[in-house]
């Protein structure tokens, strides 16, 4: 649970009014306006894990980490500290795991390696998810099956498979399925052993990739592939552009993300960037 002090810097950090939320009732427009305004502030980033950095799960880290030192986290950080600002605001909320659908096949087997929040609000549940990257729902949606549910970023829908739900969303007039999860809510120990592996493991895509995509408002999404920046927007062409030096990253991720550069720019960790994303093997692979 956050303490006041924390909460109130929170709100300041998703620029939302301290005072006019402290008191308020849980309700689909609070949960809505906080979901929106925590994707906007704080982006979904694989830059600490292609830095080798150690993620750490306990609240306090992860306060400090998205909220103080504006670095954005992952999916385990980032839902982490929506469900405690949710559950200081009075939501009925549990943490439940995904694993990621390839080729819009989820008999695929495949570890869960995603986490995502369900919220239980006047006897209806909803899927919040504030950690998936670059196609992350950005309003709660309803955990029903085969309801298409409008957002300002897209389609979103619901589907079964077997004693699981599916989560696709239209790009491109087709729909991509993206993560399957079922009801299980899991604790602490569970998420360590996710969190462990797609951190740590040699061949994680966390690891091998570097991702970060951040949303605005009027369904605009910003995301980062190594060295591929897009700028999408519902309705309009995207945007893309090559980035070709460090210091073009560095100022992509303070000016377009909302990341605090400031512990990334060290000898150590810029030499990592440098040979991860313009090392000449790299190039030779097509990035």
């Amino acid at each position: 649970m956050l303490t006041n002090q924390q909460f109130q810097s929170y709100c300041q950090g998703v620029r939302l009014d301290y005072a006019q939320y402290s008191n308020r009732i849980p309700s689909l427009d609070v949960l809505t306006q906080f979901q929106q305004a925590h994707l906007i502030s704080y982006p979904f980033q694989s830059l600490s894990t292609v830095l080798r950095e150690p993620i750490q799960l306990e609240d306090e880290i992860v306060f400090q980490k998205i909220v103080m030192d504006q670095r954005g986290g992952y999916c385990y950080e980032l839902n982490g500290l929506f469900q405690s600002v949710l559950r200081y605001l009075g939501f009925d909320v549990e943490t439940l795991s995904a694993y990621i659908v390839h080729d819009n096949n989820p008999a695929l087997p495949k570890a869960k390696t995603h986490t995502l929040l369900k919220v239980n609000l006047n006897q209806q549940d909803y899927l919040v998810d504030v950690g998936f990257g670059g196609l992350v729902p950005t309003i709660p949606l309803k955990l029903e099956a085969n309801l298409i549910q409008h957002t300002p970023h897209g389609l979103y829908q619901l589907t079964r498979f077997k004693d699981k739900y599916v989560l696709s969303t239209e790009v491109n007039g087709q729909w991509k399925m993206l993560y399957a999860f079922d009801l299980n809510v899991q604790n602490i120990a569970d998420l360590e052993v996710g969190n462990w592996f797609v951190s740590t493991h040699p061949h994680s895509p966390f690891r091998t990739r570097l991702m970060l995509s951040r949303i605005e408002a009027n369904g605009i999404r910003h995301n980062l592939l190594n060295t591929r920046y897009q700028r999408h927007q519902l309705g309009k062409a995207s945007e893309s552009k090559e980035l070709n030096s460090l210091q073009a990253l560095f100022n992509l991720l303070s000016e377009v993300f909302f990341i605090n550069i400031s512990s990334i720019k060290t000898t150590e960790k810029e030499d990592i960037l440098q040979r991860f994303l313009f090392s000449s093997s790299r190039l030779s692979r097509g990035k």
